[in-house]
């Protein structure tokens, strides 16, 4: 059985601060899932697909016949389509934002079990919503497909399909845990620069913003095609699989407890946030220059009235430079 791992939002576009919640020019504040992804063989027979060729066999013939057909066809990137379907459900979008939203408050190191609750039965019920999806995500492909069947010499006149043969399997998605974070930019009681800090802050080698979830969303069943083609009798030849690319929706049959380890090779949130975030207030990207943010931190030192910005620290210079302007 193979596992993947998808973790939403994604890290790269988490290097732009612009993605991530805020509550004014100074918080911001994220919560990502990291969703376990099990794919496994649904027990059913191989389905048979649209007719590739057909031929009726020679008469009073005893052989053995082996056939292979070269054939273009698209075949499912069945994990880019599911992460589309965990980033494009207005819901499940809503509802980690609300997650974020109930952990931008430094002094919560964990969600109640309310919270967590309620939070995963939305989740749940936003993947069931919509009981079919359509997968977006294809690529072509040339594949030779191959057979061997017998001719006996009593048949006469035996007409035989070959068609696609599929087999159904699925990815049933657990949310795993959550990881968050929070960033502010700071001033210190003796008024230096607003610089960043990040809560929960890490304290051991352990990582301290993790919350476990282990929630079993739901089981998306779709179409693998196989290389094998399906050799049926013409008068019992049947299309089973009318649209390959259809997936849906159902209950994981068996619940599993995955457990709770990083994804490797994913970055934490504390190493994105060196990207998105300086570490001084007045180097932040965005709309302003570094002078128009300098201004602003010299105004409020002005007004609180803040003694070591002006005596030791950087509002020392500009303090300067405007008595000479006077004078």
């Amino acid at each position: 059985m193979n596992k993947m791992w998808i973790t939403i939002p994604y890290s790269v576009e988490l290097t732009d601060a612009n993605v991530w919640q805020n509550q004014d020019d100074r918080t911001y504040y994220i919560c990502r899932g990291h969703y376990l992804l099990f794919d496994r063989q649904i027990s059913c027979p191989i389905a048979t697909g649209e007719k590739i060729s057909q031929t009726i066999t020679p008469n009073h013939v005893m052989q053995e016949r082996l056939v292979q057909i070269e054939q273009e066809y698209s075949i499912i990137n069945v994990e880019e389509t599911i992460k589309e379907i965990l980033t494009s459900n207005e819901t499940i979008v809503q509802t980690m934002s609300s997650l974020s939203s109930e952990l931008k408050v430094p002094e919560i190191i964990r969600l109640g079990q309310a919270v967590k609750f309620n939070a995963t039965e939305k989740l749940s019920q936003a993947l069931h919503s919509t009981s079919k999806h359509q997968a977006s995500q294809t690529s072509r492909v040339t594949t030779t497909f191959s057979s061997k069947y017998q001719i006996s010499p009593t048949e006469k006149d035996r007409k035989l399909v070959f068609s696609y043969g599929f087999q159904r399997r699925a990815y049933d998605v657990y949310l795993v845990f959550i990881d968050y974070l929070k960033i502010t930019y700071e001033r210190s009681i003796l008024g230096m620069r607003k610089k960043i800090n990040k809560y929960p802050k890490p304290t051991t080698s352990r990582h301290s913003n993790i919350y476990p979830v282990k929630a079993p969303l739901g089981s998306i069943q779709y179409w693998q095609l196989i290389p094998d083609l399906q050799v049926i009798d013409a008068e019992n030849y049947k299309l089973e699989v009318e649209d390959p690319y259809e997936m849906t929706v159902h209950p994981i049959e068996r619940i599993r407890k995955p457990a709770v380890d990083y994804p490797r090779g994913e970055p934490t949130l504390y190493q994105i946030s060196r990207a998105a975030f300086p570490f001084k207030w007045v180097d932040r990207k965005g709309p302003w220059t570094r002078d128009e943010l300098s201004q602003i931190e010299f105004d409020e030192a002005a007004r609180e009235g803040t003694w070591w910005f002006f005596q030791h620290g950087p509002g020392k210079k500009k303090k300067q430079k405007s008595h000479k302007t006077a004078a």
